[in-house]
């Protein structure tokens, strides 16, 4: 993932994560968190499965839970998530910064498991006109 400068994060811009991963079978408990400023759509595997931030005291921005046990296949599978970045100062969200974490393991039938995390992996594209695909 390259890094962009935070001079190219304007005011509500559209910021676009995608993470594909192989999975060596149907896990039994696919549990997490995600936590976006400011605003965030989930999707797995072609499935909206959550959009956020819940409600919580704008003061301190909470991470919400989710639950990929129904949707993770053994197989490919896409992580894609769509970030809306409010911006700073009055009227945004006051985290001011933007941002996306994300943290899941993965526990398989066997014992074994294993973490999908925000990291180098994923592929990142910057929604403004006339940018290019990073």
């Amino acid at each position: 993932m390259d890094l962009v400068p935070l001079r190219a994060y304007l005011p509500n811009t559209v910021v676009l994560f995608r993470r594909e991963f192989q999975l060596s079978e149907k896990p039994i408990k696919a549990h997490g968190w995600i936590v976006a400023d400011s605003r965030y759509q989930l999707n797995v595997n072609g499935h909206r499965i959550q959009w956020g931030p819940a409600p919580c005291d704008p003061r301190w921005t909470e991470a919400d839970p989710i639950d990929l046990s129904e949707v993770l296949q053994n197989g490919l599978n896409v992580v894609a998530t769509t970030v809306l970045y409010y911006g700073e100062g009055d009227g945004t969200w006051p985290a001011g910064s933007p941002g996306f974490l994300f943290w899941l393991t993965i526990e398989y039938p066997n014992g074994f498991g294993e973490a999908i995390v925000s990291d180098q992996d994923w592929r990142v594209n910057i929604c403004a006109p006339g940018r290019r695909s990073i």
